[in-house]
């Protein structure tokens, strides 16, 4: 369980050109909207751990989970989109801090890039 005051509040974008199942960040698993839109469709925002968070993805219902590597810091009462992009083969996983929150992450011109972390 995530306390109060303890998070970072963070969504999934799927920008990978890929339908996705899910995405989990940390132990907490996003899914909705993920997977009918591969091109700036992004999930709710959910709390998740402060600090340095593992991210892995599934790309479809029963395939095996590929972990992306770790993100971080996810800072206390912040926002964050954790964007999924694809290069070739490789997915990556993209941490960055929204400071809009009312448009979507494609149309925020106010995000801040933070880190990348890429299959190996």
């Amino acid at each position: 369980m995530v306390l109060a005051g303890c998070s970072s509040s963070t969504q999934v974008t799927n920008n990978s050109g890929v339908l996705l199942n899910r995405v989990r960040v940390n132990t907490v698993e996003f899914s909705k909207n993920l997977d009918y839109c591969s091109d700036g469709c992004s999930t709710g925002f959910t709390g998740v751990p402060a600090g340095t968070n593992v991210i892995s993805l599934n790309v479809a219902a029963g395939s095996e989970w590929m972990a992306l590597g770790e993100l971080g810091p996810f800072e206390k009462n912040s926002h964050y989109s954790v964007t999924i992009t694809k290069s070739g083969v490789k997915f990556c996983a993209e941490l960055w801090k929204r400071l809009q929150t009312t448009t979507t992450f494609n149309d925020d011109t106010t995000k801040i890039f933070v880190g990348k972390s890429c299959q190996p």
